[in-house]
């Protein structure tokens, strides 16, 4: 039984040891690296940023969430080959024009680095990043 003081509920999480870990671990990750994009639209469109525009998220571990709260299409971590930086220099061919990077420790990753020279703009703890062609 879990107790959750700012919901006022109890829950009970049911499974193995790793699936309640695996639980554990996806809404942490979601709190560090995810919920700065449910608000962050108005942001990408104040800063030119249109639905039209491919981005690419490379924290988000899920298969579009992150795509979906910009309301905009692109690339995620989700299986996608972006951890390379010849990987991500293909999606800049297929159309990526933006990097938005929401977990800090990326920044100095390899693939990451060499494309993070052109900031454009920050929301909460994502830097946001044009891909120039």
């Amino acid at each position: 039984m879990r107790y959750f003081v700012d919901q006022k509920k109890k829950y009970f999480l049911a499974g193995t040891r790793y699936e309640v870990g695996y639980f554990k671990w996806f809404g942490r990750n979601y709190n560090e690296t995810t919920f700065a994009f449910e608000d962050i639209t108005p942001y990408l469109r104040s800063i030119g940023i249109t639905e039209n525009d491919k981005v690419i998220t490379p924290a988000d571990a899920s298969f579009n969430i992150t795509l979906y709260l910009m309301n905009n299409k692109g690339w995620t971590g989700f299986g996608n080959g972006i951890d390379s930086e010849e990987e991500i220099r293909d999606k800049i061919r297929h159309g990526a024009k933006y990097l938005l990077i929401s977990d800090s420790t990326m920044l100095n990753a390899p693939s990451i680095k060499p494309f993070t020279g052109t900031p454009v703009g920050r929301w909460k703890n994502v830097r946001i990043f044009a891909l120039i062609r």
